[in-house]
């Protein structure tokens, strides 16, 4: 009965050290991931003209740092809108590189904006919004001056 009770608790103990080790393991290896840190969120144009033409998109770069212990990608990218275009770094970021996305808005429009864009990532975080906000006025038509 002695042997029965001492192999008990040498398998209670060796199953105990298991556990414990694929727990460190586990939250080891999820900490292990590439990391996004923007230097800024949101950017505010302020008030822009109206455009009309080809060229009506106005633009900004919202740069980010991989701070993370391995490259990181970024997956998709949805806009608020259709009036939202978003280029972003196509490439894994390799840690404590930096990558980009262009967030361009169509000012083709007069009136305030305040957009979004969803960023999705291979990392952390998994989603991230960014923001754009402005007021495009209208253009004013051309005074016609008499000529005395």
């Amino acid at each position: 009965m002695k042997n029965y009770n001492n192999y008990q608790n040498y398998m209670k103990n060796l199953a105990f050290l298991f556990i414990t080790l694929f727990w460190i393991f586990t939250v080891h290896a999820q900490n292990e991931v590439g990391e996004l840190k923007f230097e800024e969120v949101f950017f505010d144009f302020g008030s822009v003209s109206q455009k009309s033409g080809q060229n009506t998109m106005i633009s900004h770069d919202f740069v980010f740092t991989n701070i993370g212990k391995k490259p990181i990608s970024i997956t998709k990218i949805e806009a608020a809108c259709n009036c939202i275009v978003s280029k972003w770094t196509q490439t894994p970021v390799l840690p404590t590189k930096k990558g980009k996305i262009t967030v361009e808005y169509d000012a083709s429009v007069p009136g305030a904006f305040l957009k979004y864009v969803q960023i999705f990532t291979n990392g952390k975080p998994e989603q991230k919004t960014l923001f754009i906000q402005g007021n495009v006025e209208k253009n004013s038509p051309p005074k016609h001056i008499d000529k005395p």
